[in-house]
């Protein structure tokens, strides 16, 4: 009868326990993920001031500059688990600041995720031929790619050339691939609702335009047909207007100056902090909540962070005119894209960067493999001083990128003084770059 008792009295310790393990991982897991809105991080304030020359005029005008920075500090144990730490300045998710190229990592992820959930079982994968039809007057056929090596277009490469120097026309064929209406239940799905993806670029297409999507042709090798994917539209996007989704103070409609800024109500919009997720999700899948887990496999992993980490000039396959696109062509932070920028061959930097209407931005994963240091930064600047937009005089080059790059810099050398209990082991990174 004892026994029977001390048996009951184990099972009931082992279930609590349970249950507090359970329990202390949510609380950690949720702690791992929470980004503080509208709060000043005492890091990032204390690191300005070492820097005050420079940084007190970005400081004093923060809301007219809209700045926001998320920076990340990363924490391994002895077997190379990480933890997170987030400081946060200026993060918000009322203020609008346009995503340009941001919503092309998504696109990415969600591309490579349909292609697993719902086309392998055609025989179909990320470099199966993917040729484009036209049904919409807005809309362009596709059914090659010089581009490629392989000569035709397919998801792998789309996504590569949306990744090394930001490609506009790639990302619109991974946005047809997807359809507008799959895009948005995708990122609702995932709890990132604040983020809408309803737009292309380099297209033609207005707001009813964008809500159709081409049908697209899957092959064989042998130019069998595996699947075609019929034209889809969105019919429940609800056009929506929004004062603060207004900005600047005048617009140009040619060589005329209309008063009240430009509405992007219907734009494309993505959180910072989404964005931050999506790219720790890509080199931290494990660590990430339950829905930011997506369903990649290691070569999409693979081909997700070589492809974010590869300067223009390392790039085969595509190939890449080198007077077009210089080694820091795709880098805001450290070398502001200067063109004679001296890189750093020891840290590799896993980076997306956006620039359009005046905002200027970039999102990374920062890995310094010699003095083994890591750490992710996102922030965004809108510089545009005289607020009139779509007149091409923003203030990219003189207030924007030396913002961004002094903003690295600062913690970058923070983080060389930063004492660590262990270091990170990058070894899996690296061979992605010596093969």
């Amino acid at each position: 009868m004892q026994l029977v008792r001390t048996r009951k009295y184990q099972n009931l310790k082992t279930t609590l326990s349970c249950l507090i393990f359970y329990w202390s991982f949510s609380v950690f897991s949720s702690a791992q993920f929470s980004f503080s809105e509208n709060s000043f991080s005492p890091v990032i304030d204390s690191l300005f001031k070492t820097e005050k020359s420079f940084f007190e005029k970005y400081a004093n005008f923060r809301n007219f500059y809209k700045i926001q920075i998320i920076y990340t500090q990363i924490d391994r144990d002895a077997k190379n688990n990480p933890s997170f730490t987030h400081h946060t300045w200026r993060l918000s998710s009322d203020e609008y600041f346009n995503p340009a190229s941001f919503v092309k990592v998504p696109a990415a992820i969600f591309a490579m995720e349909k292609v697993n959930n719902e086309l392998s079982k055609y025989g179909i994968d990320k470099y199966s031929p993917t040729l484009f039809e036209r049904s919409q007057e807005c809309q362009q056929e596709q059914v090659w790619d010089s581009t490629c090596i392989c000569l035709y277009p397919n998801i792998a490469h789309f996504i590569k050339r949306a990744l090394i120097v930001s490609e506009n026309s790639p990302y619109k064929r991974l946005y047809e691939f997807l359809g507008q209406e799959y895009i948005q239940n995708r990122l609702k799905k995932i709890g990132f609702e604040g983020t809408r993806i309803i737009q292309r670029f380099v297209s033609d297409c207005d707001e009813e335009g964008n809500r159709y999507t081409n049908a697209i042709n899957f092959f064989d090798a042998d130019s069998n047909l595996l699947y075609r994917q019929p034209e889809q539209y969105n019919a429940h996007y609800m056009h929506g207007k929004d004062s603060t989704f207004m900005i600047g103070n005048y617009i140009m409609d040619g060589r005329k100056k209309i008063r009240g800024g430009k509405d992007f109500s219907n734009s494309n919009r993505v959180l910072l902090h989404h964005i931050h997720q999506f790219m720790m999700a890509v080199f931290f899948p494990k660590q990430m909540p339950k829905e930011l887990q997506f369903n990649l496999n290691q070569d999409d992993l693979n081909l997700m962070r070589k492809y974010l980490g590869l300067n223009p000039e390392e790039s085969i396959d595509p190939k890449y005119d080198m007077n077009e696109y210089w080694p820091a062509y795709n880098n805001y932070f450290f070398y502001g894209q200067g063109r004679h920028a001296a890189m750093m061959p020891q840290v590799r930097i896993f980076n997306k960067v956006a620039m359009a209407y005046g905002f200027l931005s970039e999102t990374a994963y920062v890995a310094d493999f010699k003095n083994k240091r890591e750490f992710f930064l996102s922030a965004t600047i809108y510089v545009n001083e005289d607020g009139v937009l779509l007149d091409n005089k923003y203030d990219y080059a003189d207030v924007g990128m030396p913002f961004l790059q002094n903003l690295s810099w600062l913690i970058y050398k923070h983080e060389l003084k930063r004492k660590l209990a262990h270091e990170p082991d990058f070894a899996e990174l690296e061979q992605l770059f010596t093969k």
